[in-house]
C-alpha cells in the first residue's frame, strides 16, 4: 500500500485538497521505494482555476453529506417528532439553500477563466453536473419526506376519527389553502373527546404546517435547478460562440489562401502577356529595320 505524499509548503499528508502557501514547480516522489524521482508539476499545481475547482468540488461533496444528514433527521422526525428536531431541520434546510446558491455563483464566475481550454471546460462541466445532481438528490429527499408526512397525517386523522373518509384526508393534506386550518380539522376538533384523539389531531395540524414548509422548499429547489439549467445554457452559448468564431477564422484563412492562389495565377498570366507583348513589339521592330535596310539598299542601287 503506497504512502500518502507530503507536498512541500502545504504541511498536508492526505490525498485530499490542501491550499498551496508557496508556488511549487518541482516535487520529488518515490518510485516504489526504490529511487526518488523529481517530477515537474508546472503551472497545474499553482493554477488559480484548478485551485477553485478543487474547493468547489469539496464544497459540493459536503453539501451531499448534509443532504444525507437531512434525510436521516427527517426520518427521525416522522417517528419521534420534537421541537428541537424541527429547529435543526429548518436550520439545515436554510444552510443547504445558502450553500447551493453560493456554489452556483462560484461556478458561474469560474466560467470566465475557461476560455477555449478543453481541459478547463471538462472540469467546469463536471462541476455543473455535480451541482445538478446534488440539487436533484435534495429534491428527491424532500418529495419522499412529503409523501411520508402525508401518510402520517392520514394515520393521525384516522386516530381522531376512525370513520374519516379518503376525501377528508385529502382535504387535510391539501396545502392550497395556505397556513389556514382546513374545515376538516375544525370538525375533528369538535369531535375529539379523548386525550389520544386531541394529541393525534394536534400532531396532524403540526404535520400540515410541516407539509407547507416542504412545498415551499420544493418550490425553491425548482428555482435553483432552473438557475443551474440557465447557467448551462448561458455558458454553453459562450462555448458555441468561441467554436463559431474559430470556425469562421478557419473559413477566412481558407478564403485568403484561395484568393492568394488566384492572385498568383493572375500575376503569372499578366507576366506571360507582358512577355508576349514584348516579343511582338520586338518582332515588329526587327521587321521595320529589315524593311528600312532593304529600301535603303534599293535606293542606292
Amino acid at each position: 500500500m503506497s504512502k500518502l505524499v507530503s507536498l512541500p509548503g502545504t504541511g498536508a499528508k492526505s490525498a485530499g485538497y490542501a491550499p498551496l502557501e508557496t508556488p511549487i514547480k518541482e516535487h520529488t516522489v518515490s518510485a516504489g521505494g526504490i529511487k526518488d524521482q523529481p517530477i515537474e508539476l508546472g503551472d497545474l499545481a499553482n493554477d488559480a482555476f484548478f485551485d477553485e475547482v478543487a474547493r468547489i468540488r469539496d464544497a459540493i461533496r459536503v453539501t451531499d453529506e448534509m443532504i444525507s444528514t437531512l434525510q436521516t433527521k427527517q426520518a427521525y422526525s416522522i417517528q419521534s417528532p420534537s421541537e428541537s428536531l424541527a429547529v435543526e431541520l429548518s436550520s439545515l434546510t436554510s444552510t443547504l439553500a445558502s450553500q447551493v446558491t453560493s456554489q452556483r455563483s462560484r461556478i458561474s464566475k469560474l466560467a470566465d477563466q475557461v476560455g477555449a481550454d478543453e481541459a478547463r471546460r471538462g472540469h467546469w462541466e463536471n462541476l455543473k453536473a455535480a451541482l445538478g445532481r446534488s440539487v436533484d438528490k435534495w429534491q428527491r429527499v424532500e418529495r419522499d419526506h412529503r409523501e411520508k408526512v402525508r401518510d402520517k397525517i392520514g394515520r393521525q386523522m384516522k386516530i381522531v376519527n376512525p370513520a374519516v373518509t379518503e376525501d377528508e384526508i385529502k382535504a387535510a393534506v391539501d396545502t392550497s389553502s395556505g397556513f389556514g386550518q382546513p374545515q376538516v380539522f375544525q370538525q375533528a376538533m369538535i369531535g375529539s373527546r379523548t386525550d389520544v384523539a386531541r394529541t393525534a389531531l394536534s400532531e396532524a395540524q403540526t404535520r400540515r404546517s410541516e407539509l407547507l414548509q416542504i412545498e415551499e422548499t420544493l418550490t425553491e429547489l425548482a428555482q435553483l435547478m432552473q438557475q443551474v439549467a440557465d447557467l448551462v445554457l448561458v455558458q454553453d452559448s459562450k462555448f458555441v460562440h468561441l467554436a463559431e468564431t474559430a470556425q469562421q477564422i478557419e473559413v477566412d484563412v481558407e478564403k485568403g489562401t484561395q484568393q492568394l492562389g488566384t492572385a498568383r495565377v493572375s500575376a503569372a498570366a499578366a507576366r506571360h502577356k507582358r512577355k508576349l507583348c514584348a516579343g511582338v513589339v520586338l518582332a515588329l521592330i526587327v521587321v521595320v529595320v529589315v524593311v528600312v535596310v532593304i529600301e535603303i539598299r534599293q535606293s542606292k542601287a
